[in-house]
């Protein structure tokens, strides 16, 4: 059926037999919206649905990646001694979802190959930390970052509308000789 001139002018529009598009008639800020659609048949019978819209055009934090046990001084270096490094996330944004992924990259940043890669808790992330163990590769295998070397680690927060931040990088170095 055609639309009424009335419905038009409220931002419904038809784009094939069955299809309708509704575009607002002024830009929606950030919020959550609700929008009813109701159908009326020729022997003006009604149903209605309503649906929720959320509209989040903010930026997500980069997350901030912190080596637990740096033994690199006042260097800034990254290094640890220790063969199962602990780290910890800061600057999550306020609307990250309870899951973050971390990835693992192996050699020098220009030139790295991804290790594997796993889902820590929020929680996780921010209070006692993790460490890299229990990571999935591309085979689908587990493996365990313990190998003296030069790595980088990723985290990636995905908000709750399902924008994900850029990765949160840190360049580290495993180095267990005295």
């Amino acid at each position: 059926k055609e639309l009424s001139e009335d419905v038009k002018k409220q931002g419904v529009s038809k784009k094939g037999k069955n299809d309708y598009t509704y575009t607002p008639q002024t830009d929606w800020s950030n919020g959550t919206y609700q929008i009813t659609l109701t159908v009326k048949d020729q022997a003006n019978n009604k149903q209605s649905s309503e649906y929720e819209v959320t509209i989040d055009t903010s930026a997500i934090l980069i997350p901030k990646i912190i080596l637990q046990d740096d033994h690199s001084f006042e260097q800034q270096k990254s290094i640890t001694k220790n063969q199962t490094p602990s780290f910890k996330l800061e600057n999550i944004d306020e609307n990250a979802q309870e899951d973050i992924k971390i990835s693992v990259f192996s050699g020098e940043s220009k030139s790295s190959s991804l290790l594997g890669s796993k889902t820590i808790t929020k929680k996780d992330a921010t209070g006692t930390g993790f460490h890299l163990n229990k990571l999935i590769n591309t085979e689908n295998t587990e493996v365990n970052i313990t190998q003296d070397g030069k790595y980088q680690i990723q985290a990636v927060v995905t908000s709750t509308t399902g924008g994900e931040s850029a990765p949160g990088r840190l360049d580290f170095t495993i180095d267990s000789a005295d």
